[in-house]
């Protein structure tokens, strides 16, 4: 198949339909997206000579068209983003199959600058952060905890979990890293942890200040 021939083609019988975008409650109203038909990944413009409004069948197919013509990273991660949107659009298992392949060929190799990953964290900080200023009920953390609890972890997800905060700290530094916890912050620990054991099983005998005082000296000693 000429994928290019295609591909121009569709953008370009869709641009001299001279279509428009209509607010939802107008009674020809029609969903449409718009299409750079040059990429801005290939430095494609905002004029209106290098857009059109194609339906959401037809955005996908022409990313499709687009991505096999080109075969380069930047088409196939083009046509993944399709997928973000997959609620308008109905696709055949080969598209489905072909825009799930992308997001892999789009995302081998590929690295994240430091300035993207300041950029990204700077769009999810304070009030840009979707869960801003929003707290869980106390239902919702009983029923986190409850999904949690027992759960076991593989011996290859503690080790990557342990990298990660090491490689995290090691370049930024962390305030426990080469401090030593006093016998008090030990006993109150510890103090923290038979209670929680206690209080899972229905029973709980270390409440009182006495017995923190002697776990504290056994401590001291052990």
């Amino acid at each position: 198949m000429n994928y290019e021939k295609h591909y121009n083609l569709l953008c370009q019988t869709r641009q001299q339909l001279n279509r428009q975008k209509l607010p939802a409650s107008h009674p020809d109203y029609v969903y449409y997206e718009l299409h750079h038909i040059v990429p801005r990944h290939e430095a494609g413009s905002d004029e209106a000579s290098n857009l059109v409004l194609l339906t959401a069948r037809e955005h996908f197919i022409a990313h499709w068209l687009f991505a096999k013509w080109k075969q380069t990273p930047s088409s196939y991660f083009a046509l993944s983003m399709m997928l973000q949107k997959v609620s308008n659009r109905e696709l055949t298992s080969r598209q489905f199959e072909v825009a799930r392949k992308a997001v892999a060929l789009a995302m081998t190799g590929r690295t994240v600058s430091e300035e993207t990953r300041a950029k990204i964290a700077a769009g999810m900080t304070g009030e840009k952060n979707w869960c801003y200023g929003k707290k869980h009920s106390a239902e919702h953390i009983a029923k986190r905890a409850a999904s949690l609890r027992g759960k076991p972890k593989s011996k290859e997800h503690i080790e990557n979990t342990s990298k990660g905060l090491k490689a995290r700290y090691s370049a930024n530094g962390h305030p426990s890293i080469g401090s030593k916890r006093t016998i008090e912050q030990k006993a109150y620990i510890g103090y923290c942890r038979l209670l929680a054991i206690q209080k899972k099983n229905g029973f709980c005998t270390l409440q009182s200040k006495e017995n923190f005082l002697a776990l504290e000296a056994y401590l001291q000693y052990a």
